[in-house]
């Protein structure tokens, strides 16, 4: 297809963007200098099968795709036939399965947010794998990105075979999309997708083999990795009533970063969703961060590669959705500004820390939960709303603190999403980060950056710049200016870092049992064995495996395993003191931490738990598979670190794996004298 200006390609080239999300679909038809035709948007409900898990159906989301493409269309009143190319912006991470036959999904997908990958992440970082796949992909570990929820889905639906034979496949939601417009012709991804995976070297641009056998990922299951500006295969034409090329595909915060105009390195933007994502462009260098910042690609176009730094909030617009629909705080979004202009920003001290995923970057703590800090009897609706408000800046400000760390200095901001046509938000946000806002005139801006990429792949421009500059996207709609002194801003900020300290003191629980985490234990634990040594103390730990459990999983579901787990959670609780420490630190291992208590008497606590979890019947579980335990023990020695102390308790609980299930075995090492009493 020729350039604009061209003939008449100018008055028949129209562009079809579609910008898949957590919480809606939206599409926008646009003419070919960047108008906006008509739009098309349908919601769709994700589930929260459990704590820190975050699902979608994968049919809703692809027919709630459909629909509002189908939408926009129809209210636009062109021709199918004149719509030159689609555009895809998605949300990233979110991580399907499907019978590479039929296009069936492999159960829900397992969304970008959910966190229930948190102990598999943990494993990854003891096994000293973090620095090696953040060298690799530029990713920290955790469960935000897609390998290790993959892995999860791969193990949990019984899948591995069937995708080392290449009877499954993987996407992310644009390969997904792709795979049903295509009615899978084409199973392809691009590169800024791809990058989200931790699956992706973005070095040399292609799957890494090192990641992939980290987490046991077949070869065959991975989508073919494409330029942004690409052939991403024909939507069949009983979609949409033509047969429409799909040329652009970005992540929805990449595509927002083009939909910005964020071509030359240091541009910033930062895009309020769901969540909140600042990406600065740094060009074709590798920004290796200090700060615990993520190194992604930014877009790649013919074969060029830009990169960009990106820092991570997973709770902002979820947050205003918190406050309409289980506080009842607010009946719309618009709400918040009204409320924050009657006490005139005031909070009267009140912080929220909207952790309800936990805390994403520079923190990077999944087992972290919400806060509202500095309740008084003043403290009204308008305070809440307005602190959580504020939250979303606040973090905006530490993400930018953290990218300053790493060397990228931020000179302004343009701001996209929900949230920015919040005039009040915009103004504190220019103010807490001390950095001109700019906000353009269609805040879509992932929407506009998916129509630009594809303007571009079906030859209406030949580049982004020239797009760009086509579209109008150096001309903000308004400008924000800082106006708040240093003083009241440094106040603000150490009043937000308190409340954020607090929520990161708060104990880790596992979500499953609700005992103590790896995280949570080892921190309490840590405590305890200080207190033990000023006062000359012993403690006795308990490291706890059930056996045979993986045939449980294998054999009878994880239904079945997961309710084993509750019920040997409840047998331990009940088998020690109120004032002992009982966690869950992966799969079927936990410990319990008995205080002033010696080796006999912590013996005395195995055979007793060990007694009445063998009385303990579970739903679904066969009355003739017995489930036993296997327990090492250890006793506190002075002068020894926490960890030295665990790991003689797990050479005491291999000795005991070792002699046969349903052992105990102690370890015998000196303890540090003092008073104990038996149990």
């Amino acid at each position: 297809m020729s350039a604009i200006g061209s003939g008449d390609e100018e008055k028949v080239a129209h562009l079809l963007a579609i910008d898949q999300g957590t919480s809606s679909s939206r599409a926008i038809v646009f003419d070919a200098r960047g108008g906006v035709v008509a739009t098309g948007q349908r919601s769709f409900d994700p589930f929260y099968p459990d704590d820190g898990w975050v699902e979608q159906d994968p049919e809703a989301l692809w027919q709630s795709t459909l629909c509002a493409a189908r939408d926009a269309i129809a209210a636009s009143r062109v021709a199918p036939s004149a719509i030159a190319a689609i555009g895809i912006a998605n949300q990233r991470e979110t991580t399907l399965v499907w019978d590479a036959e039929t296009g069936e999904p492999f159960g829900n997908a397992i969304v970008w947010q959910d966190r229930r990958t948190a102990e598999r992440c943990d494993r990854a970082r003891q096994e000293g794998m973090e620095r090696e796949l953040i060298e690799i992909t530029g990713l920290l570990v955790d469960p935000y990105f897609s390998s290790t929820k993959l892995e999860w889905l791969l193990e949990a639906e019984g899948l591995l075979a069937k995708a080392k034979a290449g009877k499954i496949r993987f996407g992310t939601v644009d390969s997904f999309l792709i795979w049903r417009l295509t009615k899978g012709a084409t199973h392809a991804t691009d590169a800024t997708n791809a990058s989200r995976t931790q699956l992706f070297d973005i070095g040399e641009q292609l799957w890494s083999e090192p990641a992939l056998d980290y987490f046991g990922v077949p070869p065959p299951v991975l989508p073919e990795v494409r330029d942004c500006v690409d052939e991403f295969g024909i939507a069949d034409p009983g979609w949409f009533g033509a047969a429409i090329p799909i040329t652009g595909v970005a992540g929805d915060q990449q595509a927002a970063l083009v939909g910005q105009g964020c071509f030359a390195p240091g541009l910033t933007k930062s895009t309020y969703g769901t969540g909140c994502f600042l990406i600065a462009n740094t060009g074709d260098q590798r920004v290796h961060s200090k700060a615990r910042l993520l190194t992604t690609v930014g877009y790649r176009v013919a074969g060029k590669t830009c990169y960009a730094m990106e820092g991570s909030i997973f709770n902002a617009g979820v947050a205003i959705k918190w406050l309409r629909d289980k506080l009842g705080l607010i009946e719309n979004a618009a709400q918040t500004q009204a409320a924050a202009l009657r006490i005139d920003g005031d909070t009267g001290g009140v912080y929220v820390v909207p952790a309800f995923t936990g805390l994403g970057a520079p923190h990077w703590r999944p087992d972290a939960r919400g806060l509202v800090a500095g309740l008084t009897l003043d403290t009204g609706a308008d305070e809440i709303v307005t602190a959580t408000l504020k939250s979303v800046a606040f973090q905006t400000a530490d993400l930018l603190g953290a990218a300053d760390t790493d060397g990228v200095s931020v000179k302004a901001l343009r701001v996209d999403g929900g949230m920015a046509v919040n005039d009040w938000f915009c103004q504190f946000l220019a103010d807490v980060t001390d950095l001109e806002v700019a906000r353009p005139v269609n805040t879509e801006t992932t929407a506009v950056g998916a129509g630009l990429l594809s303007a571009v792949g079906a030859g209406l421009y030949p580049d982004l710049e020239s797009a760009a500059e086509a579209w109008h996207l150096d001309r903000p709609e308004r400008t924000f200016k800082p106006r708040a002194p240093p003083s009241v801003r440094s106040a603000w900020l150490g009043g937000w870092h308190a409340a954020v300290q607090r929520a990161l003191s708060v104990p880790a629980r596992d979500p499953l049992t609700g005992l103590l985490d790896r995280r949570g234990f080892m921190s309490e634990a840590g405590r305890r064995l200080q207190q033990a040594e000023r006062r000359d103390g012993s403690l006795a730990l308990l490291f706890i495996d059930l056996d045979r459990f993986k045939q449980i999983n294998d054999g009878f579901g994880h239904a079945v395993g997961d309710a084993v787990l509750h019920a040997f959670a409840r047998v331990a609780l009940r088998g020690v003191r109120d004032d002992d420490v009982v966690g869950r630190i992966g799969g079927e291992e936990f410990v319990v931490l008995l205080d002033d208590t010696s080796l006999d008497g912590a013996k005395r606590v195995a055979e007793r738990v060990r007694t009445e979890f063998r009385k303990v019947t579970v739903d679904g579980l066969p009355s003739s598979f017995a489930v036993t335990l296997s327990v090492g023990i250890a006793g506190s020695a002075h002068g020894e670190k926490l960890e030295a102390f665990m790991a003689r308790a797990d050479a005491a609980l291999y000795e005991a794996k070792a002699a046969g299930r349903d052992c105990v075995r102690v370890d015998r090492a000196p303890v540090s004298r003092g008073a104990s009493r038996g149990l």
